[in-house]
């Protein structure tokens, strides 16, 4: 990932980041990636209101790490998938090409790797429903960012599923609010977030 690290920083942030990363498991995690919060950090203020001297200043931020080798072992996987399901779709006669089928499913994982077109999601979304006041997204730092790391906003907050947290009556506003936003985004925005899990 050396070409990738966060290349405007300076050698002890770098030196910081490679510790955090190498040591324990992060708090919140893909199967894809790592995504350790890094204290810190002193990101490029995006406002063009900025002035020079609050234009940089020291945060924690949340750094989304591609785990090495992903996109090999991606490809080897698909490949037998697709392999088997052509022997199945030939054994049992199946109508649908089913290596199509995992072609297509396979194009859109691939997409997911590449961390500078979900920054620029991120971006349009915040962009678009900054408006509503229940709904906050991070911002995010394309100085800071890559195909293979992505730089955001660390926000504090408590898992929607926990074990040891148990559902109160009050709780219900926290679901209409989430029914408004999606709701919103299908239909007046027209640009939805489509995999809302812990991991994100």
């Amino acid at each position: 990932l050396e070409p990738d690290m966060l290349r405007p920083l300076n050698s002890v942030h770098q030196h910081d980041l490679h510790e955090l990363l190498s040591g324990e498991e992060s708090p919140a995690m893909a199967s894809m990636t790592m995504m350790p919060r890094l204290d810190g950090l002193r990101t490029e203020k995006l406002h063009s209101d900025a002035s020079d001297h609050d234009r940089h200043v020291a945060q924690y931020v949340a750094v989304k790490v591609q785990r090495p080798n992903v996109a090999e072992m991606m490809t080897l996987d698909f490949f037998i998938v697709r392999r088997l399901a052509e022997l199945a779709g030939a054994l049992f006669n199946v109508r649908t090409d089913l290596g199509d089928v995992v072609d297509e499913y396979a194009s859109s994982v691939f997409e997911e790797l590449n961390y500078l077109k979900e920054a620029a999601n991120m971006q349009r979304f915040r962009s678009m429903y900054e408006d509503m006041p229940s709904l906050y997204v991070p911002e995010v730092f394309p100085l800071y960012s890559s195909r293979r790391v992505l730089v955001t906003e660390w926000i504090d907050g408590e898992k929607l599923i926990d074990q040891n947290v148990h559902v109160r009556r009050e709780d219900i506003a926290i679901t209409v609010t989430g029914i408004r936003n999606a709701l919103a985004q299908f239909l007046d925005g027209g640009f939805t977030h489509c995999d809302l899990h812990n991991g994100n």
